[in-house]
Parts: structure tokens; C-alpha cells; sequence
């Protein structure tokens, strides 16, 4: 069999690409400084009463910024833009969401709008690299020969994680208990939905367990005398809490405002 220059070429290249990984023409994000794998928790007890409406915020984080966001085309070194030149949100790339409970929802808001995580879906940040003088402009450049070299741009990438109502009953409980530390996205090239570097920047949520579902339904109990009339007032349900007072009013021989 004789070989021409083009198939020798080609079967040379076949071998080089079968000893590269399947990362190795990805674009690799990084945070440049502070943690590549930020986990934002809460931290503290959060009670929700079990008639909260479906879609209603039970929990946003504050506004995390993470300055100068790195990426560069190849983790190779090679420069070869195959997967274009965005940076790109990949939601829920583990697949843990539909493994937590199902009262809750949790997503990403970016740029004020709230997005929730499913997995095979993302959101385009913008422009990650920068293409030398030697490239034509727009071009993707999938020829390998003709080795177009992208310079990585440094991103700030700013965005906030919140918890939702879905309207789905709570455990009998009431208690949330997936306690756990949960990827949900990642950051990476175009097209790259199933080769996102495993080292790429990502956002954790820990501390769900802290969300508590209770009852908000009032017992009451009066002892009055000769047709009194017993006035509450207004009560607010912000401070419930099963088995507390809320309110006395006095002249009654027992008044108890209770919650179960």
C-alpha cells in the first residue's frame, strides 16, 4: 500500500490525538485568586411555614464576585480553539439536583435573573478568549493544521444562589435533611456540555438542612367570664415557632396562643 504525504499526515495526527485526553482541546477556567470550587452555605435555621406559595424565595445568598476569572483554549498548551472562544455556565453537571428534596428549588441568579439547574442546559457569559492578529476574524478555526493561537481574556463572573419554594409537600418532618456539599455548575467552553475539565471553576451549596417547614396553624385557647370578648389584634407570623406564646392579654384566667 503507498502512502501519500496527506494520509501520512493524517494517520500521524489519528496517533497524536488518540494519546490526548478528551480534555485536552478544552477550555480550562480557573479563578486566578481565591478558591476555584467556592461553597456558599447557609448557615443559619430557616423556618418556613408549610403553606408557603410555590415559587416563593425562602433563601438567596449574598452577591458572590469572583474577579479575574482565567481561561485558556487547551489545557495542552496547543491553543487550538475547537470548542470556540465563550465562557459558559453548566448547570448541575453531577446531576444532584433531582436528588434533593423535592419541596425545594435551587438555582442561579445571574445578571437579576433567576435560572434553575438542569442538567444538559447552561447560559453563555461572553467572551473568554482572544484571538491573535494572525486569525481572521469570527473564524472557529477547526482546522488543526492551520494553528490559529487564542489568548485567555480574565472574566469577573458575579452571581448569587437562592432556594425556592416548589409547592411539594416537605418531608413529614418538616426538617430538610439532604446535608451534604452540592456542584451546581460549572464554567467552560462552547459545546463542551460533557468534557468540561474536571478542575474547571465551580459553585457549591452547603447547609441545606438548616431549612425547616412548620405548621402554621394557630390553636387557641380562651377562658373567658360573662361573655368577655377577647381582641388579639394583629399577629404576624414571621417569628411562629411550634409551642410558643405569642400574644397574653390579661383579665382571662388562662389564654394561650399556641401553634402546632
Amino acid at each position: 500500500m503507498t502512502l501519500t504525504f496527506s494520509k501520512t499526515l493524517g494517520l500521524l495526527f489519528a496517533l497524536l490525538l488518540m494519546g490526548w485526553s478528551p480534555y485536552s482541546f478544552s477550555m480550562y477556567c480557573a479563578a486566578v485568586t481565591g478558591s476555584n470550587a467556592p461553597v456558599i452555605s447557609i448557615d443559619a435555621p430557616i423556618k418556613v411555614p408549610a403553606t408557603v406559595k410555590a415559587g416563593t424565595v425562602i433563601w438567596r445568598s449574598a452577591t458572590s464576585t469572583y474577579r479575574q476569572l482565567r481561561c485558556d483554549s487547551s489545557e495542552s498548551g496547543l491553543k487550538v480553539n475547537i470548542y470556540g472562544d465563550n465562557a459558559n455556565f453548566y448547570w448541575d453537571p453531577n446531576s444532584v439536583i433531582p436528588g434533593l428534596d423535592k419541596s425545594l428549588e435551587v438555582g442561579i441568579t445571574y445578571m437579576n435573573i433567576d435560572y434553575p439547574l438542569y442538567n444538559g442546559y447552561g447560559l453563555r457569559i461572553g467572551p473568554a478568549l482572544t484571538c491573535t492578529p494572525f486569525c481572521n476574524p469570527g473564524e472557529t478555526n477547526q482546522n488543526f493544521l492551520r494553528r490559529n493561537v487564542y489568548i485567555g481574556s480574565n472574566l469577573d463572573v458575579t452571581f448569587q444562589v437562592y432556594v425556592k419554594a416548589t409547592g411539594l409537600p416537605p418531608p413529614a418532618s418538616g426538617k430538610i435533611t439532604n446535608s451534604g456539599t452540592y456542584l451546581l455548575f460549572k464554567v467552560g467552553g462552547d459545546k463542551e456540555l460533557n468534557a468540561v475539565p474536571p478542575g474547571n471553576f465551580g459553585g457549591l451549596i452547603s447547609g441545606l438542612n438548616n431549612i425547616s417547614f412548620i405548621s402554621c396553624k394557630p390553636t387557641i385557647r380562651v377562658a373567658g367570664t360573662s361573655g368577655s370578648t377577647l381582641n388579639f389584634g394583629s399577629i404576624s407570623q414571621r417569628n411562629a415557632a411550634v409551642g410558643k406564646i405569642e400574644m397574653n392579654r390579661p383579665g382571662f384566667r388562662r389564654h394561650l396562643f399556641a401553634l402546632n
